[in-house]
């Protein structure tokens, strides 16, 4: 059985959310922060560098959640998340690469602005330009989405 390491406040929820849509058995190991259940010994011996998600499937031990989906939808998603043909296959990897290096930091930084800094800590100068930044982002989407009901055409993928 497929087994995911990660909180679900963690990347480890995209993981979860595409186990889910490919209605695959699997077993979900919380790992509270906190506690620092990521740095445990037995942790360390699946993730030596402790950090999360990390999947085992068998034999196969994957980190780094865009990897797994992308693992995850190639294996086990031929008819549903994983695209059927190479420049679809393309645009799939590119849009999931693009959304972890231009969309999530984005969101991310303002989520750490908002969440975990105190008011007068707060940076609102760079709040201020990442809103502006994630409004050319999902201008991008928008743009893409003109001509398709999907980031790569007309069927979801995991991108």
């Amino acid at each position: 059985m497929i087994k995911i390491y990660g909180s679900l406040v963690s990347r480890a929820t995209r993981n979860l959310w595409t186990l889910e849509e490919l209605k695959l058995d699997y077993e979900h190991i919380p790992l509270d922060w906190a506690k620092q259940e990521n740095r445990s010994t037995t942790y360390l011996k699946i993730n030596p560098a402790g950090k999360v998600p990390t999947l085992v499937d068998n034999d196969t031990v994957l980190s780094e959640s865009l990897g797994i989906n992308l693992y995850l939808a190639q294996k086990y998603g031929q008819d549903t998340l994983w695209p059927d043909s190479d420049p679809k296959i393309a645009l799939c990897i590119q849009w999931s690469f693009w959304a972890s290096a231009e969309l999530e930091p984005m969101a991310y930084g303002r989520i750490r602005e908002f969440m975990f800094k105190k008011k007068v800590e707060r940076d609102y100068t760079l709040i201020a330009n990442m809103a502006e930044n994630t409004k050319a982002l999902i201008n991008l989407v928008s743009h893409a989405l003109e001509t398709s009901t999907y980031l790569v055409g007309e069927t979801f993928t995991v991108a």
